[in-house]
C-alpha cells in the first residue's frame, strides 16, 4: 500500500477565501497529495484566514494551536487576510511554520515546495 502525503485545508471567511482554498487544494492534489479532514494523519495544515474582526483573528490562532496539539509533527502554513495584516504575530507563534500573504496565496504550493527544497539540502 502506498502512503501518499496528505494535507488538511481549513478556510475562514469569505467566498474569495473559499475559491482560493480550492485553488490551493488543486495544487496539492495535482502534485500527488491527498486532501484529508483528519489533521492527525496530515503532513500539512493550511489555514486560509480572515481578519474582519478580532474574533476572526482569535479563531485563527485557536485553529493553529488545535492543529499542532492534535498533530505535533504537522507543518502549519497560514495564508489569507490575517497572514497579510499581521505576519509578525503569526511568525512569532511557535506552532506556525510558514506565513504566506494574500499576494502569494495562489502560488502557496510552489512557494512551500521551494522553501522546503532549500531547507532540506
Amino acid at each position: 500500500m502506498i502512503n501518499y502525503p496528505s494535507v488538511s485545508i481549513q478556510t475562514h471567511g469569505c467566498k474569495l477565501n473559499q475559491a482560493d482554498s480550492t485553488t490551493i487544494a488543486n495544487q496539492f492534489t495535482n502534485a500527488g497529495y491527498v486532501l484529508s479532514e483528519d489533521i492527525k494523519s496530515s503532513e500539512y495544515f493550511v489555514l486560509n484566514t480572515c481578519t474582519v474582526t478580532h474574533i476572526a483573528d482569535r479563531k485563527a490562532r485557536k485553529s493553529i494551536r488545535n492543529a499542532k496539539r492534535t498533530n505535533p509533527d504537522i507543518k502549519i502554513i497560514v495564508t489569507g487576510c490575517y497572514a497579510e495584516s499581521a505576519p509578525k504575530i503569526l511568525k512569532d507563534m511557535p506552532e506556525v511554520d510558514h506565513v504566506i500573504g494574500n499576494k502569494n496565496k495562489t502560488g502557496l504550493f510552489n512557494n512551500l515546495l521551494n522553501f522546503d527544497l532549500k531547507n532540506n539540502k
